[in-house]
């Protein structure tokens, strides 16, 4: 990235741990295809990652000031974006702090710049001037300029070098900055690297260390910097998040429950937070479109008709978030939501939707599963923390069900394909180490379960499958997508 480089470049500031999540939307979405950022290889053929691009780490926990500069979050600088964090799903904008569009990069030699920003006027001249020479091509004395600095640590020193050395440009004028975003008219982004960080480049797994001092600026408009991107991230983000609970023990809109005055709920409105898990992987058409294809060739396959050929199955349904994935997203006529708990009622009431209430293996269950299959589409956000144990309760009730069916007088499989399967690990969690190690556990017997789940379709049956961090997991939960689909 250099003087008139055209690549989108973005300062991020964001929770430390959703840090990977947020740099992966950034570089692998494309007009939101969430296919590219689950990676699933459905073909022979490769996909490749769009572009190459950097990945500049700037470290932040030595960093006094504000709670979002500490060390629970991250600040890196990243080139080759393809969307605006601005338009990233609300659970990844709650969790960036600030973003800044950036465009140049200025280098610095032979300067000694602290981690606390200790310099002073001289230091960041060559900076300040870089920056006049793009800002003086727009110049007005009206304009009112704010300049946003991370880390927070360099704001002053950087300041106060960008009002002296502009002023003696201007001479008898005077730059009018403003801290406030209402009287701002123009943004200065600046990001200071100034020590040794990892620079990792999405071709390759490898990173190398730089040692480098630079700065990474761009300028915005208050519009682009604040209506579009700002005052759509952190809290602001939290409008867009919309729950409506229910009292566990009546399915009753709390709400409602709560002010008999109050509307009856939209059928359409989440009951809960899990419900934002599975709307990401489903954000838009492309996944679905392609299971299409593996069934009948055809890619130009709506979502509303693929999964047709089958049912849905929400096991651990309660309160049936999932369940209205299943339903008002993807437009399934039947889906059959198991869970001993108490559904919404705006969720029971939903047509085609069937509550079997009832453990998984039991025999209630396995009689209920069996009169409503075959299943194209299995999802699973069960609250139990033994990944293991939850693989081996799914697997053992299809083939319970499968049997049940084969042995009556009608014959019919348990599941159909194409099948869909999505479901959440809950990994044991002390500490991140643990969680790493449950996953490579994890990820060792996953395929031997995935290939039993196979077999219930036929001899010819191929899995894909792929484990992501979702922007609504927690910490410690990951969640596996897996596609059947006939060999061609």
């Amino acid at each position: 990235m250099g003087s008139g480089d055209k690549s989108t470049t973005y300062g991020i500031l964001c929770h430390r741990q959703y840090s990977d999540r947020v740099r992966d939307a950034l570089l692998y979405n494309n007009s939101f295809n969430w296919l590219q950022l689950l990676s699933l290889q459905f073909s022979d053929s490769q996909q490749s990652i769009p572009q190459t691009s950097n990945i500049v780490d700037i470290p932040t926990s030595d960093h006094k000031g504000p709670r979002k500069a500490r060390s629970g979050y991250s600040l890196f600088v990243i080139d080759n974006v393809t969307i605006s964090p601005g338009y990233l799903p609300p659970m990844a904008r709650k969790q960036i702090s600030w973003a800044g569009r950036l465009k140049y990069q200025c280098n610095f030699s032979n300067i000694n710049i602290g981690s606390d920003g200790d310099g002073d006027t001289t230091t960041y001249k060559h900076l300040i001037l870089e920056i006049w020479k793009e800002l003086s091509k727009s110049y007005n004395a009206r304009n009112v300029y704010r300049v946003d600095v991370q880390p927070k640590s360099y704001s002053s020193d950087i300041i106060t070098a960008f009002i002296t050395h502009i002023n003696e440009i201007l001479q008898d004028k005077k730059i009018n900055l403003s801290l406030s975003a209402a009287k701002a008219t123009h943004v200065v982004n600046i990001v200071i690297q100034s020590s040794t960080t990892d620079v990792q480049a999405t071709s390759s797994s490898d990173s190398t260390q730089q040692s480098s001092k630079a700065a990474y600026w761009g300028i915005s408009n208050a519009r682009e910097h604040f209506t579009g991107l700002n005052q759509r991230l952190n809290d602001n983000a939290n409008k867009d998040i919309i729950i409506e609970t229910t009292d566990e023990t009546t399915g009753v809109d709390k709400r409602v429950m709560n002010d008999s005055s109050q509307d009856v709920v939209d059928v359409n409105v989440p009951v809960s937070r899990a419900y934002y898990k599975l709307a990401q992987v489903f954000e838009d058409e492309s996944l679905i479109e392609l299971i299409g294809s593996l069934h009948n060739g055809n890619k130009g396959v709506s979502k509303k008709s693929i999964l047709y050929h089958g049912a849905g199955l929400d096991i651990g349904a309660s309160p049936g978030g999932w369940t209205q994935v299943l339903h008002n997203t993807l437009g399934l006529s039947s889906v059959v939501a198991v869970d001993p708990g108490i559904l919404a009622n705006r969720v029971i009431k939903l047509n085609g939707v069937h509550h079997i209430r009832a453990e998984l293996s039991t025999d209630t269950s396995i009689k209920g599963l069996a009169s409503h299959a075959p299943y194209s589409i299995i999802v699973c956000d069960a609250s139990i923390s033994d990944a293991t144990e939850l693989l081996v309760k799914i697997v053992e009730t299809l083939k319970k069900v499968s049997s049940m069916l084969l042995s009556g007088e009608e014959e019919r499989g348990v599941i159909a394909l194409p099948l869909c399967l999505v479901i959440t690990l809950k990994l044991p969690y002390k500490t991140s180490g643990s969680i790493e190690r449950n996953l490579e556990k994890v990820k060792n017997y996953i395929p031997e379960y995935l290939e039993q789940i196979a077999k219930l379709g036929g001899d010819d049956v191929v899995v894909r499958h792929k484990i992501c961090h979702l922007f609504a997991n927690s910490t410690s939960e990951r969640t596996l997508l897996a596609v059947f689909h006939n060999k061609k």
